[in-house]
């Protein structure tokens, strides 16, 4: 199963902007690494499942992470600000019900991320109903204690909310329905091989998803955002620097809130409000 789990200038967008924090970074590393392996298993496993055993006999029925990331792309991830991982090798001829197969075994991998992005929110929730660590949340921006355990919930904050939003992030971009996306293998699962929307597809796929990546690039590396006239008019032709970003924080932020307000309801009082 094809799955370029791209997070396009991720660390820049969410988490570091112009204060680069190494703690940052490194939980960030860790909740990408997390997310992408996790991910990817999901795929391998679903698609035994199915009954073919192409992802077993290739090494990727497992839980480490090597097996899993791609060198060159964990790299651009770091260096460029979006990476990818090894696709999971999958032969759809040797599923027991080849549609039922091929939507389980897409839709796998961001029935994952859901999860994980759902039960780290837990925890986020609650650091910040507590405001543990010394956490406080001012002008949009998170500062903790400098004690050692302050430091220690402030590494575990990043980590889960880290992880949170890069799940959210990856379920939104892997169901963009472009090929080779999860997304696509959804839709091509639904209808006839044939289909001439799906053959185009097929074929266009690839240049279409790079073409956006495209123009995030240079919006990202010339400075245009923050720019007028990219405020009035550019933003809106910027996919994922503008609509991809804001639902990742939005959905992100909403499943905190949730549990922020069930933490408050159960403990009481204490904390601020992450949209406070």
């Amino acid at each position: 199963m094809r799955c370029a789990l791209f997070i396009f200038h991720f660390l820049s967008m969410f988490f570091f902007g112009n204060n680069f924090e190494p703690l940052r970074m490194v939980a960030s590393i860790m909740a990408i690494v997390i997310a992408m392996t996790f991910h990817e298993y999901a795929h391998a496993r679903v698609a035994v499942w199915n009954g073919d055993n192409t992802p077993k006999a290739m090494g990727r029925l497992t839980f480490n992470p090597i097996k899993h990331i791609d060198i060159f792309g964990f790299i651009l991830l770091l260096v460029a600000g979006f990476g990818f991982a090894k696709p999971v090798p999958v032969n759809t001829l040797n599923f027991r019900k080849q549609r039922r197969g091929i939507f389980t075994t897409a839709i796998a991998g961001v029935t994952t991320n859901l999860i994980l992005a759902f039960f780290f929110s837990i925890f986020v929730g609650l650091i910040f109903a507590t405001g543990a660590g010394g956490m406080e949340f001012t002008g949009g921006f998170i500062t903790f204690g400098q004690d050692a355990s302050d430091r220690l919930v402030e590494f575990l904050f990043w980590l889960l909310f880290s992880s949170v939003t890069i799940n959210i992030a990856l379920i939104i971009f892997n169901l963009l329905p472009i090929f080779p996306l999860d997304g696509f293998r959804v839709i091509e699962s639904f209808t006839r091989h044939d289909n001439r929307i799906v053959k185009w597809m097929r074929r266009y796929g690839q240049f279409i998803l790079m073409g956006l990546i495209g123009m995030n690039l240079i919006f990202q590396f010339t400075g245009l955002r923050g720019h007028p006239i990219y405020e009035n008019g550019l933003r809106y032709i910027d996919f994922f620097g503008f609509y991809f970003r804001y639902g990742v924080n939005y959905v992100s932020g909403g499943f905190i809130w949730i549990w922020e307000s069930f933490w408050r309801l159960i403990l009481g009082g204490g904390g601020q409000y992450y949209y406070g």
